[in-house]
């Protein structure tokens, strides 16, 4: 989700914010698949970032622009070009102007162009045609399917944790916690219940036909 709509009372959603939810995928899978060199804690603390209940650490990232790329270590120069042109492309969007520099002729007119241009999907899409049309990603051949090691953090924010929060590279235990049946019971502990009840009646009936063949 964009950065903006991270907060209490989000804005109205625009096309703009759609195609910065894409951009935002692009740079989560990259830190969390792409060949890098980064650390366990540094893949974490990277992907941290996505699960923050506000849109401040994502949009850090946009404003910090082209600074964020070589904290990657990717080996593909194309890959960094690319990050490096869609974060500084998006740093208009979270960066308004001081007054020295609206004095400036003619930019505040170029920073409101940039971010006018992010409402719109050419600009995004030109990035990527051309960045596609390199022949290193031909050449590269990296399948991309090797899992980059994730140090388990975990995170709180305002003592609760949602549950899109619980990702996968966090040591929780939320898939291990027990179901709740019909009536508020552990289903486990129903279920075990329940076999030990029928494997008590097999036995009780095994003991009948022993009898009855023993009067017979």
């Amino acid at each position: 989700m964009a950065a903006r709509l991270c907060v209490e009372t989000p804005p109205s959603r625009t096309l703009g914010d759609d195609l910065e939810s894409f951009a935002l995928v692009l740079l989560w899978l990259v830190g969390r698949y792409a060949t890098n060199e980064m650390s366990p804690v540094e893949h974490a603390m990277f992907l941290q970032r996505f699960d923050s209940l506000y849109g401040d650490p994502k949009a850090d990232m946009f404003r910090s622009g082209r600074v964020l790329v070589p904290t990657f270590r990717l080996p593909s120069q194309n890959l960094r070009y690319l990050l490096e042109d869609l974060l500084v492309g998006y740093r208009f969007r979270y960066t308004e102007l001081g007054e020295r520099e609206q004095q400036k002729p003619g930019q505040l007119e170029v920073h409101k162009d940039h971010q006018a241009r992010l409402e719109n999907h050419q600009w995004l899409m030109d990035l990527l045609s051309n960045a596609l049309k390199a022949e290193e990603w031909k050449r590269l051949r990296d399948p991309a399917r090797r899992d980059q090691e994730v140090a388990p953090l975990f995170q709180r924010e305002g003592g609760r944790k949602r549950k899109s929060a619980c990702s996968e590279y966090e040591l929780t235990n939320a898939n291990k916690r027990p179901r709740l049946g019909e009536h508020g019971h552990n289903e486990e502990d129903t279920e075990e219940h329940s076999d030990k009840e029928s494997d008590e009646g097999d036995e009780d009936e095994d003991k009948e036909d022993l009898e009855e063949t023993g009067d017979e």
